[in-house]
Protein backbone atom coordinates (compact mmCIF):
# COMPACT_ATOMS: atom_id res chain seq x y z
CA UNK A 1 0.00 0.00 0.00
CA UNK A 2 2.67 2.29 0.92
CA UNK A 3 4.51 1.71 -2.56
CA UNK A 4 1.33 2.35 -4.17
CA UNK A 5 1.30 5.98 -2.54
CA UNK A 6 4.91 6.60 -2.74
CA UNK A 7 4.78 5.73 -6.49
CA UNK A 8 1.13 7.82 -7.58
CA UNK A 9 3.10 10.86 -5.52
CA UNK A 10 6.06 10.69 -7.89
CA UNK A 11 3.66 10.77 -10.66
CA UNK A 12 1.60 13.78 -9.55
CA UNK A 13 4.92 15.36 -8.36
CA UNK A 14 3.06 18.09 -6.15
CA UNK A 15 5.66 19.79 -5.08
CA UNK A 16 6.69 20.15 -8.41
CA UNK A 17 10.00 18.83 -8.18
CA UNK A 18 10.74 17.64 -11.93
CA UNK A 19 10.21 19.21 -15.20
CA UNK A 20 7.50 17.06 -16.25
CA UNK A 21 4.92 14.72 -14.08
CA UNK A 22 3.10 11.90 -15.52
CA UNK A 23 -0.43 13.25 -15.89
CA UNK A 24 1.02 16.63 -17.44
CA UNK A 25 0.13 18.64 -14.53
CA UNK A 26 1.19 22.05 -15.26
CA UNK A 27 0.06 23.78 -11.81
CA UNK A 28 1.65 22.88 -8.67
CA UNK A 29 0.44 24.61 -5.64
CA UNK A 30 3.17 24.21 -2.66
CA UNK A 31 6.95 23.92 -2.88
CA UNK A 32 9.46 22.78 -1.23
CA UNK A 33 13.84 22.46 -0.88
CA UNK A 34 14.09 19.76 -4.00
CA UNK A 35 12.52 22.21 -6.15
CA UNK A 36 16.06 23.78 -5.85
CA UNK A 37 17.94 20.94 -8.32
CA UNK A 38 15.50 22.14 -10.86
CA UNK A 39 16.00 26.00 -10.58
CA UNK A 40 20.11 25.26 -10.58
CA UNK A 41 19.85 23.60 -13.66
CA UNK A 42 17.35 26.24 -14.56
CA UNK A 43 20.06 28.82 -14.00
CA UNK A 44 22.64 26.86 -15.59
CA UNK A 45 20.73 27.00 -19.03
CA UNK A 46 19.63 31.02 -18.70
CA UNK A 47 20.13 34.47 -17.48
CA UNK A 48 18.29 35.57 -14.45
CA UNK A 49 18.20 37.79 -11.40
CA UNK A 50 17.90 35.35 -8.28
CA UNK A 51 15.46 36.28 -5.43
CA UNK A 52 16.03 34.65 -1.91
CA UNK A 53 13.56 35.74 0.99
CA UNK A 54 10.13 34.04 2.33
CA UNK A 55 6.61 34.13 1.41
CA UNK A 56 6.97 38.23 2.20
CA UNK A 57 8.94 38.22 -0.95
CA UNK A 58 7.53 34.79 -2.96
CA UNK A 59 5.60 36.72 -5.32
CA UNK A 60 8.54 38.67 -6.74
CA UNK A 61 8.57 37.63 -10.23
CA UNK A 62 9.14 39.11 -14.02
CA UNK A 63 5.82 40.96 -13.87
CA UNK A 64 7.60 43.22 -11.07
CA UNK A 65 11.10 42.85 -11.96
CA UNK A 66 10.87 42.93 -15.62
CA UNK A 67 13.42 40.30 -16.45
CA UNK A 68 13.48 36.76 -15.81
CA UNK A 69 13.50 35.99 -12.41
CA UNK A 70 14.05 32.33 -10.21
CA UNK A 71 12.73 32.85 -7.00
CA UNK A 72 14.24 30.99 -4.30
CA UNK A 73 11.36 30.76 -2.20
CA UNK A 74 11.33 26.60 -2.16
CA UNK A 75 14.86 27.16 0.26
CA UNK A 76 13.30 29.95 2.82
CA UNK A 77 15.42 32.68 3.22
CA UNK A 78 18.29 31.57 6.29
CA UNK A 79 21.41 32.55 5.48
CA UNK A 80 22.63 29.27 5.87
CA UNK A 81 20.20 27.92 2.87
CA UNK A 82 21.49 30.64 1.06
CA UNK A 83 25.26 30.25 1.10
CA UNK A 84 24.43 26.52 0.47
CA UNK A 85 22.62 26.96 -2.29
CA UNK A 86 25.33 29.58 -3.86
CA UNK A 87 28.16 27.24 -3.59
CA UNK A 88 26.45 24.67 -5.05
CA UNK A 89 26.58 26.53 -8.66
CA UNK A 90 29.11 26.24 -11.14
CA UNK A 91 30.94 28.67 -13.01
CA UNK A 92 27.86 29.19 -15.93
CA UNK A 93 25.23 29.32 -13.61
CA UNK A 94 27.51 32.14 -11.70
CA UNK A 95 27.62 33.98 -14.92
CA UNK A 96 23.76 33.89 -15.45
CA UNK A 97 23.21 35.56 -12.30
CA UNK A 98 22.12 39.12 -13.78
CA UNK A 99 21.57 40.26 -9.94
CA UNK A 100 20.84 39.02 -6.76
CA UNK A 101 17.48 40.39 -4.22
CA UNK A 102 17.61 39.02 -0.98
CA UNK A 103 14.40 39.84 1.41
CA UNK A 104 15.87 40.08 5.02
CA UNK A 105 13.17 38.89 6.80
CA UNK A 106 13.60 38.50 10.58
CA UNK A 107 12.18 35.15 11.28
CA UNK A 108 14.99 33.53 9.49
CA UNK A 109 17.45 35.04 12.06
CA UNK A 110 16.45 33.51 15.06
CA UNK A 111 17.88 29.72 14.76
CA UNK A 112 18.56 27.33 11.78
CA UNK A 113 15.33 25.80 12.33
CA UNK A 114 14.46 27.41 8.56
CA UNK A 115 17.29 25.26 7.23
CA UNK A 116 16.47 22.71 5.78
CA UNK A 117 19.30 20.42 5.65
CA UNK A 118 19.34 18.33 2.82
CA UNK A 119 21.93 17.81 -0.47
CA UNK A 120 19.29 18.13 -3.09
CA UNK A 121 21.75 16.96 -5.59
CA UNK A 122 22.45 13.73 -4.05
CA UNK A 123 19.39 11.00 -5.43
CA UNK A 124 19.60 8.96 -1.95
CA UNK A 125 19.30 11.95 0.20
CA UNK A 126 15.85 12.99 -1.56
CA UNK A 127 14.75 9.60 -1.79
CA UNK A 128 15.40 9.84 2.69
CA UNK A 129 13.66 13.35 2.60
CA UNK A 130 10.47 12.05 1.01
CA UNK A 131 10.44 9.11 3.04
CA UNK A 132 10.72 11.48 6.15
CA UNK A 133 8.02 13.64 5.04
CA UNK A 134 5.45 11.42 3.55
CA UNK A 135 2.46 12.78 5.27
CA UNK A 136 -1.46 13.86 5.22
CA UNK A 137 0.03 16.99 3.72
CA UNK A 138 1.82 15.86 1.03
CA UNK A 139 -0.96 13.99 -0.08
CA UNK A 140 -3.30 16.68 0.12
CA UNK A 141 -1.12 18.86 -2.33
CA UNK A 142 -1.14 16.43 -4.35
CA UNK A 143 -5.38 15.94 -4.37
CA UNK A 144 -5.53 19.67 -4.81
CA UNK A 145 -3.06 19.66 -7.63
CA UNK A 146 -4.55 17.01 -9.72
CA UNK A 147 -8.09 18.69 -9.52
CA UNK A 148 -7.25 22.57 -9.91
CA UNK A 149 -5.25 21.58 -12.91
CA UNK A 150 -8.76 20.37 -15.08
CA UNK A 151 -9.74 24.10 -14.30
CA UNK A 152 -7.51 26.28 -16.57
CA UNK A 153 -5.03 28.43 -14.71
CA UNK A 154 -5.95 28.94 -11.01
CA UNK A 155 -6.04 32.03 -9.29
CA UNK A 156 -2.81 30.94 -6.89
CA UNK A 157 0.30 28.34 -8.01
CA UNK A 158 3.74 27.68 -7.79
CA UNK A 159 5.77 28.77 -11.00
CA UNK A 160 7.98 26.68 -12.57
CA UNK A 161 10.59 28.92 -11.68
CA UNK A 162 9.56 29.15 -8.11
CA UNK A 163 7.87 32.20 -8.12
CA UNK A 164 3.91 32.49 -6.34
CA UNK A 165 1.79 33.92 -8.57
CA UNK A 166 -1.19 35.08 -6.69
CA UNK A 167 -4.30 37.00 -8.88
CA UNK A 168 -6.63 39.15 -7.16
CA UNK A 169 -4.93 38.92 -3.93
CA UNK A 170 -5.52 42.11 -2.30
CA UNK A 171 -7.41 41.76 0.84
CA UNK A 172 -7.94 44.94 2.54
CA UNK A 173 -10.24 43.42 5.51
CA UNK A 174 -7.65 41.71 7.42
CA UNK A 175 -7.59 41.73 11.06
CA UNK A 176 -3.80 42.75 12.91
CA UNK A 177 -2.25 39.91 14.64
CA UNK A 178 -0.69 40.71 17.77
CA UNK A 179 2.88 39.96 17.97
CA UNK A 180 5.23 38.57 20.56
CA UNK A 181 7.61 40.58 21.62
CA UNK A 182 11.07 38.46 21.32
CA UNK A 183 14.87 38.77 20.62
CA UNK A 184 14.32 37.33 16.80
CA UNK A 185 18.26 37.97 16.13
CA UNK A 186 20.59 35.71 16.89
CA UNK A 187 24.19 37.09 16.23
CA UNK A 188 25.96 33.45 14.49
CA UNK A 189 23.27 33.63 11.94
CA UNK A 190 23.10 36.90 10.84
CA UNK A 191 27.27 36.82 10.55
CA UNK A 192 26.18 34.13 7.69
CA UNK A 193 25.58 37.53 5.52
CA UNK A 194 28.93 37.92 5.31
CA UNK A 195 29.56 34.80 3.41
CA UNK A 196 26.73 35.70 1.28
CA UNK A 197 28.06 39.31 0.51
CA UNK A 198 31.61 38.25 0.03
CA UNK A 199 30.27 35.65 -2.67
CA UNK A 200 28.56 38.35 -4.80
CA UNK A 201 31.82 40.70 -4.04
CA UNK A 202 33.79 38.07 -5.45
CA UNK A 203 31.43 37.13 -8.58
CA UNK A 204 30.93 40.90 -9.39
CA UNK A 205 27.00 40.64 -8.73
CA UNK A 206 25.13 42.88 -7.41
CA UNK A 207 22.94 42.21 -4.32
CA UNK A 208 20.19 44.00 -2.91
CA UNK A 209 19.08 43.40 0.65
CA UNK A 210 15.93 44.99 1.65
CA UNK A 211 13.43 44.07 4.57
CA UNK A 212 9.89 43.40 3.85
CA UNK A 213 6.81 45.75 3.91
CA UNK A 214 3.91 45.33 6.83
CA UNK A 215 1.14 47.06 7.53
CA UNK A 216 0.78 50.62 9.44
CA UNK A 217 -0.75 49.22 12.68
CA UNK A 218 1.47 46.08 12.42
CA UNK A 219 4.62 48.57 13.93
CA UNK A 220 2.48 49.62 17.24
CA UNK A 221 2.96 46.21 18.31
CA UNK A 222 6.46 45.27 17.36
CA UNK A 223 8.92 46.85 20.10
CA UNK A 224 11.51 49.52 18.84
CA UNK A 225 14.14 48.74 21.10
CA UNK A 226 14.43 44.81 19.33
CA UNK A 227 13.77 46.14 15.82
CA UNK A 228 16.57 49.05 16.17
CA UNK A 229 19.01 46.34 17.56
CA UNK A 230 17.94 43.43 14.52
CA UNK A 231 18.89 46.45 12.11
CA UNK A 232 22.25 47.76 13.27
CA UNK A 233 23.46 43.76 13.71
CA UNK A 234 22.53 43.49 9.82
CA UNK A 235 24.55 46.34 8.99
CA UNK A 236 27.45 44.64 10.93
CA UNK A 237 28.06 42.58 8.47
CA UNK A 238 26.81 43.84 4.75
CA UNK A 239 26.97 47.40 3.59
CA UNK A 240 23.58 49.05 3.45
CA UNK A 241 19.92 47.49 3.04
CA UNK A 242 16.42 48.79 2.38
CA UNK A 243 14.47 49.41 5.22
CA UNK A 244 11.10 49.22 4.12
CA UNK A 245 9.16 47.84 6.91
CA UNK A 246 7.07 50.65 7.19
CA UNK A 247 6.66 52.67 3.85
CA UNK A 248 4.39 55.74 3.95
CA UNK A 249 1.66 55.52 0.76
CA UNK A 250 1.87 51.50 1.02
CA UNK A 251 2.01 50.23 4.67
CA UNK A 252 -1.26 52.59 5.64
CA UNK A 253 -3.08 51.59 2.52
CA UNK A 254 -5.00 48.20 3.35
CA UNK A 255 -5.88 47.76 -0.49
CA UNK A 256 -2.23 46.65 -1.35
CA UNK A 257 -2.07 43.82 1.31
CA UNK A 258 -2.91 40.13 1.21
CA UNK A 259 -3.26 39.70 4.54
CA UNK A 260 -1.75 41.16 8.22
CA UNK A 261 1.91 40.73 7.19
CA UNK A 262 2.20 39.95 3.14
CA UNK A 263 2.35 42.75 0.29
CA UNK A 264 -0.48 41.77 -1.87
CA UNK A 265 1.58 41.17 -5.87
CA UNK A 266 0.06 44.98 -6.85
CA UNK A 267 1.62 46.13 -3.30
CA UNK A 268 4.97 44.78 -4.35
CA UNK A 269 4.66 46.02 -7.99
CA UNK A 270 4.71 49.66 -6.71
CA UNK A 271 7.01 49.31 -3.93
CA UNK A 272 9.57 47.84 -6.38
CA UNK A 273 8.52 50.89 -8.59
CA UNK A 274 8.84 53.83 -6.37
CA UNK A 275 10.91 52.85 -3.37
CA UNK A 276 14.57 51.34 -3.82
CA UNK A 277 15.95 55.30 -3.44
CA UNK A 278 18.30 56.87 -1.27
CA UNK A 279 16.04 57.64 1.30
CA UNK A 280 15.36 54.31 2.00
CA UNK A 281 18.76 52.75 2.06
CA UNK A 282 20.28 52.33 5.09
CA UNK A 283 23.68 52.08 6.50
CA UNK A 284 25.92 52.75 9.24
CA UNK A 285 26.26 56.66 8.11
CA UNK A 286 22.46 57.52 8.30
CA UNK A 287 21.24 54.12 11.13
CA UNK A 288 20.71 56.65 13.96
CA UNK A 289 18.79 59.38 11.65
CA UNK A 290 16.84 56.64 10.41
CA UNK A 291 16.12 55.15 14.01
CA UNK A 292 14.92 58.92 15.22
CA UNK A 293 12.62 58.68 12.42
CA UNK A 294 11.29 55.23 12.56
CA UNK A 295 10.69 55.96 16.80
CA UNK A 296 6.87 57.56 15.81
CA UNK A 297 5.78 54.67 14.14
CA UNK A 298 6.58 52.08 17.05
CA UNK A 299 5.82 51.36 21.13
CA UNK A 300 8.77 51.82 23.47
CA UNK A 301 10.76 48.93 25.68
Amino acid sequence: MIIMVVSLLEAIDPYGIYDKNLFNLKYSFATNVLCAKRLIEILHNERNILVFGTSRSARISPAILHEEVINLDCIYGNPSSVIDFLNRLDQQSIKNISKIYYCIDWNCFIDDSKYDRVNYQDWKAILIYKIKHLNLSVIGFAQQKIFLNFNGEPNKYYHSKGYAVRHNDGNPNFPIIPYNDVEMTSKDIVSVLSKIDKFAKTHSIEIVYFMPTLPAGFDRLWDFGMFSRQLRLYLDYIDGIYDFTYVEGISNNRQLFADYSHLSTNGLKKLFETQFNEKNYITSKNLDAHLSEYKKYYKYK
